[in-house]
């Protein structure tokens, strides 16, 4: 599997030491807009994996890909953020929406992230994406 294009642009280090903070801070904003398809693709392997790992269908793996495109496309999250986090939230959120039953903790516990971080981010990318619950 190629680089994770998740992990902090290295030649911000190498190549910013001196710089201001607004120089970096436009820097990896342009970075994230640049490389959105590493960062979506990315998202959507592991979110594939963990779907895998649960057993679950593959309509809930392609709507979660939908969705997880749809939300970091409208958002671009922090590449500091938990994407653990944003990812268990989609496959929670899209586990609602196709009436599977599964529970936050279940999908916490193999994600690895805190049943309260799922909770949070499930909410947030529906109201993003506008989907009533």
């Amino acid at each position: 599997m190629e680089e994770n294009p998740l992990d902090r642009p290295m030649d911000v280090l190498e190549h910013f030491e001196d710089s201001n903070i607004e120089t970096i801070r436009t820097y990896v904003k342009n970075w994230k807009n640049n490389n959105k398809a590493k960062l979506i693709r990315y998202a959507n392997i592991l979110a594939s994996e963990y779907i895998e790992e649960m057993d679950l269908d593959q309509n809930i793996e392609i709507r979660s890909n939908e969705l997880l495109t749809m939300y970091i496309s409208m958002v671009v999250p922090d590449l500091n953020l938990d994407w653990n986090g944003i990812i268990a939230g989609v496959i929670y959120l899209v586990c609602r929406i196709l009436n599977r039953t599964i529970s936050q903790l279940e999908i916490s516990e193999l994600v690895g992230v805190d049943n309260h971080t799922l909770s949070k981010r499930y909410r947030e990318i529906a109201e993003i994406l506008n989907i009533d619950l």
